[in-house]
């Protein structure tokens, strides 16, 4: 039986942009609302966070999956004119523009409450329709800083002021914002008459703080909040207030005050440290999560990126689920958390291609399914300031084709490659705008299948790791010997590969493509590998399909098995791991950990800690894992700057390298080999890699219709001066 969808037939345009508006066109999508987004000219600030699948980015799908996409822009009158037909149709229009840009344009609240009387209308801003601070402009971080969070933060850690890793008042505002359209329509349905809703972010912060109370009544603030204790396998959380916890442990266990006669600061200091030890005592977690669970107490394990999703509560309730695009890729997004009885909800469809449903919907909106105008992209900036007209340029591109025809750079590409993936209706309108221009294909692109540039293009990640730099040791001279040179693109100098450096190795006419590391996959790189000889290198390509690629990498699994084996060897059984970034490699190299202990019998001593790959990292990290009672004796880190930052903790705090903390890096790269380092570390073998990148890709240069082959290159441990005997 397929249960209806509370908002089936609501109709509801979104202009917004970024996470608050989105969001709740998100919440309204999985509830069973039409949300047509409106593309508006410019970049969405959202496409900039995430991997890039097909040019949409994780964080513009996980606001905008469910939805159908039009193109629409208000610079020009038949673009007004568009948008009044679409307000005149649809039930809730949602915009998060600085107020008074709408009235620039000419559409503000009251020319389209006049268009349509029962249309509702969402305002999202940060500060509020009026008032001093209403043309301010405002993200997350702003509301977060002027609602008093951060500075709550520091008060109570003593840490300086930082921002939280959450866009808390762009989701408040869109939770708040979805209730105000609910209830908006409720009074619709009794008064016949739509309302504008004026809904300020820092207002939906305050209103649903649980601390303002304490400003208000002028109250010291009495922090409730879980604590993080040590515990076997790692740090747990236990959310109870320190006095009531140790009541609870005191009557269920017996824990006593060790000196009962000392001072109110001495006895908490002292209670502290007993419930630590009572906590990391226990002989594994699962004994510790069965006391609290007698005493009644709410713990949680402290879940760091991909974990969260293994949950059971997760994994086991289809929190996470697959939806299809229009052009046929499947991804992975959050559903919206509401289950119904007797009804379904979850995102009807795929993430939209910008443009995608632009002729259906006007079909089905305004039984005017021909479009009006082409629209010529010029960039609207965040504050709403109107933008001079773009100039026209000289020499027709594949941008020009794409703003006359109204679709994608990507879509127009595919067209001119014949993809069976494309609409009539869609190559239809790229190949009149085409006709209309005089487009002629990049000769470059064009001749890419017969002539030879005698040119690589290599993209990476950052150039600041030596994993890189040892890798294009072996790269380079092969290529060169091979007749090739490199044009090198750096993905942390340009996170837009997709838009800039790839595209411009594909009009250069590169013979072929490198891709080293964790480079962010967009449509256009997959594009470009279907075009181009590539291989990938260090990871990426295992997880993305790239079926005409080699792909090269180290047995990452196997490299930290040698690690966490020699260390155990040792006499070590309290390892810890500092993990890095979320990339195919990282996620490996855990789980390799992670097995390896277990197979040692060390599965209670399993202990991981957030890192990120830097010597920063790697030096707060320790810190952290060193400040712990039952702190480790030995550390395996993600690669080798995290180990020179674990190296640096040690150093700080007095603790002895190998002595009384081992260490194990990974790469084996020249930091490691420095004398005054002198690290043991697991070869990434990144000199070889380059070697056998060059040769395999220029024999794909040569054979290009070969099928793609996957090979991993076996690691070794290199021993020296870091590691040493378990301490007694």
């Amino acid at each position: 039986m397929t249960h209806p969808r509370p908002l089936d037939g609501l109709r509801v345009l979104d202009l917004s942009r970024a996470v608050a508006g989105p969001f709740a066109g998100r919440i309204l999508a999985d509830l069973g609302a039409d949300v047509v987004k409106a593309e508006l000219p410019g970049t969405d600030v959202a496409q900039s966070y995430g991997k890039v699948i097909r040019g949409r980015s994780g964080l513009y799908s996980h606001v905008n999956a469910g939805k159908r996409s039009i193109l629409l822009d208000l610079h020009q009158p038949a673009g007004v004119e568009r948008l009044l037909d679409l307000a005149a149709a649809c039930d809730v229009l949602v915009e998060n523009f600085r107020p008074g840009v709408l009235d620039r344009f000419g559409v503000g609240w009251p020319v389209l409450a006049a268009a349509n009387p029962r249309l509702v209308m969402l305002s999202i801003s940060g500060f509020g329709q009026d008032g001093e601070d209403a043309g301010r402009a405002a993200y997350a971080p702003v509301i977060h800083a002027e609602a008093g969070l951060i500075g709550r933060q520091a008060d109570l850690t003593g840490d300086p002021p930082e921002d939280i890793a959450f866009a808390l008042a762009d989701t408040l505002a869109g939770l708040h914002g979805t209730i105000a359209i609910l209830a908006a329509l409720r009074l619709r349905d009794r008064t016949g008459t739509g309302q504008h809703i004026d809904l300020s972010m820092l207002e939906a912060m305050l209103a649903t703080d649980d601390y303002t109370h304490y400003s208000i009544d002028e109250h010291p603030v009495w922090p409730a909040r879980g604590e993080v204790w040590p515990a076997p396998g790692g740090p747990i959380l236990v959310s109870a207030d320190r006095r009531y916890l140790w009541r609870v442990l005191k009557d269920c266990f017996g824990l006593a005050d060790p000196e009962p006669g000392v001072s109110l600061e001495q006895k908490v200091r002292a209670r502290a440290q007993v419930i630590s030890a009572w906590m990391a005592g226990h002989p594994d977690r699962d004994a510790l999560k069965r006391d609290l669970d007698q005493a009644r107490l709410a713990w949680a394990d402290i879940r760091h990126g991909g974990d969260v999703l293994a949950a059971p509560s997760v994994a086991g309730r289809g929190t996470i689920v697959e939806v299809t695009d229009g052009d046929g890729e499947r991804r992975s997004v959050v559903r919206m958390p509401y289950r119904f009885s007797g009804a379904s909800s979850g995102p009807p469809r795929g993430v939209p291609e910008p443009g995608e449903h632009t002729a259906a919907v006007l079909r089905d909106w305004t039984s005017c399914p021909e479009l009006p105008y082409r629209w010529s992209a010029p960039n609207l900036p965040e504050e709403g300031r109107l933008a001079p007209p773009a100039q026209t340029a000289r020499k027709p591109t594949l941008e020009t084709v794409a703003a006359r025809a109204g679709v994608s750079k990507s879509l127009v590409s595919l067209v001119l490659r014949n993809s069976p993936k494309v609409s009539a209706t869609s190559r239809e309108a790229v190949m009149q705008a085409v006709a209309e221009l005089g487009y002629r294909p990049n000769a470059a692109a064009r001749l890419l299948a017969e002539r030879r540039s005698h040119t690589i293009g290599v993209l990476l990640n950052d150039l600041r790791q030596p994993w890189f730099a040892d890798m294009l040791d072996g790269l380079t001279p092969a290529l060169h010997a091979g007749g090739k040179h490199i044009l090198l693109g750096d993905g942390r100098i340009d996170r837009m590969l997709d838009e800039t450096l790839t595209w411009s190795f594909i009009d250069f006419g590169v013979d072929g493509l490198v891709l080293a590391g964790s480079i962010p996959m967009s449509q256009a790189i997959i594009d470009a590998a279907s075009q181009i000889p590539t291989v990938a290198v260090g990871g990426r390509g295992l997880d993305v399909g790239l079926p005409r690629a080699d792909v090269l990498a180290n047995d990452n699994h196997l490299g930290a098995a040698l690690a966490v084996r020699h260390l155990a060897e040792l006499g070590h059984a309290r390892i810890a791991h500092i993990h890095g970034l979320p990339s195919v490699a990282g996620r490996v190299r855990m789980q390799g950990y992670e097995d390896t202990m277990r197979a040692a019998g060390l599965g209670g001593h399993v202990q991981i800690e957030a890192g990120d790959m830097s010597e920063e990292g790697g030096y707060r990290a320790t810190v952290r894992l060193m400040s712990q009672p039952a702190r480790p004796t030995a550390i395996f880190a993600a690669n080798d700057l995290t180990c020179v930052g674990a190296l640096s903790a040690a150093a700080a705090l007095g603790i002895r390298v190998p002595e009384e903390l081992s260490l194990v890096g990974f790469d084996n790269s020249v930091f490691a080999r420095l004398r005054a380092l002198w690290l043991t570390s697991v070869d990434a073998t990144a000199f070889e890699m380059g070697q056998q990148a060059a040769r395999k890709l220029l024999a794909r240069i040569d054979h290009p219709d070969a099928p793609g082959e996957t090979i991993l290159l076996p690691p070794r441990l290199e021993v020296r001066g870091s590691t040493g005997p378990a301490p007694a």
